[in-house]
């Protein structure tokens, strides 16, 4: 059993059930690999299955009420983030990736600085 309230936030996180002090939800880890099924250039180069928590759900509800509460439009957003990496068993690459969904204040979009461009298309792996 956890000792402390820092101990009981990672025994919980570890866990994927409780939402820590930080309005966020986290989910579990996941990956995006190369699409072995692609027949078409249409088709997605990557896949993968990213799974919503009960406690996420909680947090997209949560959202959700407290938008139409507000008279707002709700946004429910998941944020996802990403790690480039090669297989060592055939050097295939893939993006190894986490998900949280955070429920306090957002900040206003149109303040936000664009992204930077990558290199080139080609080497983003």
């Amino acid at each position: 059993m956890p000792s402390s309230k820092r101990d009981e936030q990672k025994f919980n996180h570890n866990k994927g059930k409780v939402m820590d002090n930080n309005n966020v939800a986290k989910g579990e880890a996941f990956y995006l690999n190369n699409n072995q099924r692609k027949s078409a250039d249409n088709h997605p180069d990557f896949v993968g299955k990213l799974i919503i928590t009960q406690d996420q759900l909680r947090a997209l509800i949560t959202i959700h009420e407290k938008a139409r509460e507000d008279n707002r439009e709700p946004v429910l957003q998941v944020d996802v983030s990403g790690w480039k990496g090669k297989s060592k068993n055939d050097g295939s690459p893939y993006l190894f990736c986490k998900h949280e969904i955070y429920t306090g204040p957002r900040k206003d979009p149109s303040q936000r600085q664009a992204p930077k461009p990558a290199a080139s298309d080609d080497d983003w792996l």
